[in-house]
């Protein structure tokens, strides 16, 4: 008996090493694929606003514009490695009850309600921000205070949405 206790002990704490590991494999081919993806498309973005004529343009998309992406691309895929886990978990789910769903519909899914949380939270620090500053009196320093904000909100809404 307690031999087999051990075996399964060996097996538990394997299984773990193992699926880690492949975790972090997968990890690694992503933080590398979503940048390398994201230079490539702003290289042949450059490419082809020179083979317009638009030298200057390209130039700033060349030399600006491409390490600017891919270093936000580097970030967001550590984002996007934990979206599609998450999405790859309820995928899973969802055909274990047999109902047969596509990986991209969950993925839209989870995308849409990822939208709405960050939209959601934002409109209401946004709002129960405003109510304080009316019940206050100071509505011109909540606008000077939270202008960006406000930006960003509606920029966010009009990308999402």
């Amino acid at each position: 008996m307690n031999a087999i206790m051990k075996l399964l002990k060996g097996m538990r704490t394997g299984g773990l090493y193992v699926t880690g590991g492949a975790f972090l494999i997968l990890f690694q081919i992503v933080q590398f694929a979503v940048p390398a993806v994201v230079g490539l498309s702003m290289i042949w973005w450059a490419i082809t606003l020179f083979l317009e004529g638009s030298i200057i343009w390209g130039l700033l998309v060349l030399l600006i514009g491409t390490p600017i992406a891919i270093g936000i691309a580097f970030y967001a895929a550590i984002f996007l490695f934990f979206i599609g886990i998450i999405a790859a978990i309820i995928w899973g789910i969802i055909n274990l009850f047999g109902f047969n769903v596509s990986f991209g519909s969950v993925w839209g899914s989870v995308w849409l309600v990822i939208k709405i949380l960050v939209l959601g939270g934002m409109a209401f620090l946004g709002v129960s921000s405003f109510v304080q500053a009316v019940k206050e009196n100071q509505i011109a320093s909540f606008f000077k205070g939270n202008w960006f904000y406000i930006l960003l909100f509606f920029f966010l809404f009009w990308l999402f949405f």
